[in-house]
């Protein structure tokens, strides 16, 4: 459980660590130093999570997904609700915003906005 903990714990401090660099660099420019400095923790345990920043925003991005789908299947009978739903996380997930900016990839906008529009045209008639 202590694990567990330490290991969210970690992966927001990455997280929110991304986000406060995305404001004034690009993603591109963005090294796993500057993150795990910026997080405050050691390189192993950036890389205990994650093989590198690529694959630390696929994980984020599967996540989110997820979280999207488990709201249209809970809200199934009621899209208006769900979508509400979702606007209201999407507003409150900052990474999601951060990565949408001039300093995110159009490699990754274009994979994020195509995803969500692909599960939307799926649920709305």
């Amino acid at each position: 459980m202590v694990n567990d903990t330490r290991r969210e714990k970690t992966k927001r401090a990455i997280e929110a660590a991304m986000i406060t660099l995305l404001k004034d660099q690009s993603f591109d420019e963005i090294s796993t130093i500057n993150l795990t400095k910026t997080a405050g923790i050691s390189r192993s345990s950036f890389y205990t999570h994650y093989k590198d920043k690529y694959e630390m925003i696929d994980q984020y991005q599967q996540s989110l997904f997820n979280k999207v789908e488990y709201i249209f299947d809970r809200n199934q009978f009621k899209k208006e609700d769900a979508l509400l739903e979702i606007f209201q996380f999407l507003d409150r997930e900052s990474l999601f915003a951060a990565l949408l900016t001039q300093n995110g990839t159009k490699e990754i906008q274009t994979y994020i906005l195509n995803k969500l529009q692909l599960m939307l045209s799926k649920e709305l008639p």
